[in-house]
């Protein structure tokens, strides 16, 4: 059992700072002079003491530093036989931490100083007598005159104590108060105390929510029995699997960063996970136990300077709990400038020389230039991770939704075809939708359709959303009111995506076809007409998700700025699968015109810009303007549907009015509908909004919907479009 007042007697790290402070203390004793209470100013333990102390020799110093040579000696010599387990503990953490982060021995003494002084009450307190004065950090000049008294390696001392330093750059000390070193005080970094004494570790504040472990440390015992569902990584279903296979295998032969092309949540976890599982042992019994995986997403963080925190914590805690280092969110840093793009770099580069296993993901975003500094600067590895195929997403599927238990019903197919999920997202959403059921039963919890719905599109929030905005259509084709020839159109375009790929691909239609393989669609006609609606229900029909390309977020002043937001755009699309929609296309779209000016040329080159990208596009792209005419003849040759959109007529607009009321609405029994379809001319967008605010009416005097409701809400649609109301003779 610990003696509590000795335990740390016989630990090494102790007699390290013994023999520290008893150097220390031999060039402060006082010279023999006659007059001991007062020895001769300018001698060498004056000096030190002036200077170390910050004051000169008094009677109180004298005692205090008897007292700390009495405790030195009472403590010199200890018995075997009382080997404190807390002692033999602390300090197998201690040289683990001293070879993990490859400390020189001026920085063990700097550190053993700092860490004894909280591990050590007396020693502490030793301190402060020292001081005269408590004080929760080590000023510089003290600290600086334990490690070495006579000054004889200052150059090594000042290096330990820098913020050039392996102390400072892994965040294992903390410099307290003043802008220079001289000015402030040291202490220990909470997480090394943490470490030394085998406790979890709390990650700084301005840190903490981009830093976890993934998975969260568990109890050897727990850990050692998960088993992951994920597959191997040459069977996951990737185009290039034996590709990755090979090359994280020699990332981690070599010591060297893997720099992962690919979206958040399509893998690069994953092979960060592949890399961090341990080799077997002698026994084989360790074969493939998952190791740590350290995440840091820069997404998360706030500016330049929590990011160069973060990368330092994350370095420390790297090197001390044994972990794959996986940085995420890279794409969220400033990348406008050569000089952001400086910063970035600067900030990504101290990985270079680490000597862990670490993993880099790029976004489709990411700068090209910083790409390049990380693969060919940094001697990274790269890997691009492709987009999983429908047959590899039924797959991970059916494993991930059999390793949480869910039943898949007759929902697996719409989920691979409506959602281009990567192996992590598919992960997450199966759990998110567990969660989701267990919050209505936690006993019995069943998942449903619509959970795993809306657990999918949770994780399908990928960086379209930053220049698009989702288009969600709650309607279905029973509630699209159109004339048959604009119907059979419609019935086109849905043949034609649900069939491309058999037809193209695998019948070999589209081998002379190195481009134009996109499905393209025009929808012309007034506003109101549907074509929204269509749009996103082309894209329900054809399993994929419709994103309104943002024009506010796409157009840029910068020369150039714009054809690189829109190959952001395009990449992204091409990536997860989604469609893209242009509303009011004609101000993108727009005819060319005869180069007068720089801007001229400028807006000519963007043009150029789409017309190339549409062409190498495989996806949906739908076009709606209200001029059709003024789009440019060149996308009007390559747009391989158009749909023209009429105004309803007469049987339209009644069939549209019984479409908008909802049947278990409270409502009057005759509300006259073909009175109204025959006396205004409204499109399907303004029928809703007049039935929205009749609604509204009727619902301020707690009375069913009425035809005077109706016909005072279409007075108003006409009033607020610049229509003259028509005389109704009602």
């Amino acid at each position: 059992m610990d003696t509590p007042d000795i335990w740390y007697a016989d630990l090494p790290l102790w007699h390290r700072v013994r023999h520290l402070l008893r150097r220390y203390l031999l060039l402060l004793r006082p010279w023999e002079v006659p007059d001991m209470a007062q020895p001769a100013r300018g001698g060498v333990a004056y000096g030190l003491a002036e200077r170390l102390l910050g004051r000169g020799w008094n009677d109180q110093m004298r005692n205090a530093l008897a007292d700390i040579e009495y405790e030195l000696d009472r403590l010199r010599d200890v018995d075997p036989d009382t080997i404190s387990p807390r002692a033999a503990r602390i300090w197998r953490q201690w040289q683990d931490l001293s070879r993990a982060c490859g400390l020189d021995p001026w920085e063990e003494d700097a550190l053993a100083i700092l860490a004894c002084g909280e591990l050590v009450p007396e020693v502490q307190k030793w301190y402060q007598i020292s001081l005269a004065e408590p004080r929760e950090s080590l000023p510089y000049h003290f600290l600086k005159g334990l490690i070495d008294p006579r000054g004889e390696r200052a150059v090594e001392v000042e290096h330990a104590l820098s913020p050039a330093g392996t102390l400072a750059r892994l965040q294992l000390i903390d410099r307290v108060g003043g802008p220079v070193a001289e000015a402030g005080g040291y202490r220990a970094a909470p997480a090394v105390l943490a470490f030394l004494r085998d406790l979890p570790r709390l990650i700084e504040d301005r840190v903490g929510p981009a830093l976890a472990l993934d998975p969260p440390l568990l109890p050897a015992a727990l850990s050692g029995r998960l088993a992951p569902w994920l597959p191997e990584l040459f069977s996951i279903g990737w185009d290039n699997a034996t590709t990755v296979a090979e090359r994280v295998g020699l990332a981690g032969r070599a010591a060297k960063p893997l720099v992962v092309f690919a979206p958040r949540g399509w893998g690069a976890l994953t092979v960060a996970r592949h890399l961090a599982k341990k080799p077997a042992d002698a026994s084989g019994q360790k074969q493939g136990q998952q190791g740590p995986v350290l995440h840091l997403d820069f997404d998360k963080l706030s500016d330049q300077v929590a990011a160069e925190l973060a990368m330092a914590v994350a370095r420390r805690e790297a090197r001390l709990s044994g972990a794959v280092l996986y940085v995420d969110g890279v794409d969220a840093l400033p990348q406008g400038s050569a000089e952001a793009i400086e910063r970035v770099n600067r900030l990504l580069a101290p990985l270079d020389g680490e000597p862990y296993p670490r993993v880099i993901r790029l976004g489709l975003s990411v700068s090209r230039v910083l790409a390049s500094h990380l693969i060919e600067g940094g001697g990274g590895i790269p890997i691009t991770l492709p987009s999983l195929s429908p047959d590899a997403r039924r797959d991970l599927w059916q494993r991930a939704l059999q390793h949480y238990g869910i039943d898949p019903g007759e929902g697996l197919v719409f989920l691979v075809r409506a959602y281009n999920l990567g192996i992590e997202q598919i992960d997450r959403a199966a759990r998110l939708a567990l969660g989701l059921a267990r919050r209505r039963s936690l006993d019995a919890p069943r998942v449903t359709p619509a959970d795993l719905q809306t657990a999918c599109r949770q994780q399908s929030d990928h960086a379209l959303r930053q220049i698009a905005t989702a288009v969600t259509v709650t309607a279905t084709w029973d509630d699209v009111v159109l004339d048959e020839d604009t119907l059979d159109a419609i019935r086109e375009i849905v043949l034609f995506g649900k069939h491309q790929r058999k037809v193209l691909d695998d019948w070999g239609y589209g081998r002379s076809m190195s481009y134009g393989r996109a499905l393209t669609a025009l929808f012309s006609g007034p506003s109101g007409t549907g074509k929204t609606l269509v749009a996103g229900l082309i894209a329900q029909e054809l399993g994929c998700e419709l994103y309104r390309a943002d024009l506010s977020q796409l157009v840029s002043k910068y020369i150039g700025e714009t054809e690189e937001r829109l190959s952001h755009l395009f990449d992204e699309a091409d990536a997860t699968g989604a469609a893209l929609f242009f509303d009011e296309a004609d101000s993108l779209f727009g005819k060319r015109t005869e180069v007068k000016s720089s801007t001229d040329r400028y807006a000519n080159l963007e043009v150029n810009y789409l017309l190339q990208r549409i062409e190498h596009f495989r996806g949906v792209v739908i076009l709606a303007s209200n001029f059709p005419k003024s789009i440019d003849d060149a996308f009007q040759r390559r747009i391989r549907f158009k749909v023209e959109f009429h105004r309803p007529d007469e049987e339209q607009r009644l069939a549209l009015w019984r479409v908008m009321i909802p049947p278990d609405a409270p409502a009057e029994d005759n509300l006259e509908l073909a009175r109204l379809a025959d006396r205004f001319e409204l499109t399907g967008g303004e029928i809703r909004n007049a039935v929205v605010r009749a609604a509204m009416y009727a619902a301020e005097h707690d009375r069913p919907l009425s035809f005077q409701d109706l016909q005072r809400s279409v007075e108003q649609e006409y009033r607020n479009t610049g229509r003259l109301v028509p005389r109704t003779g009602y």
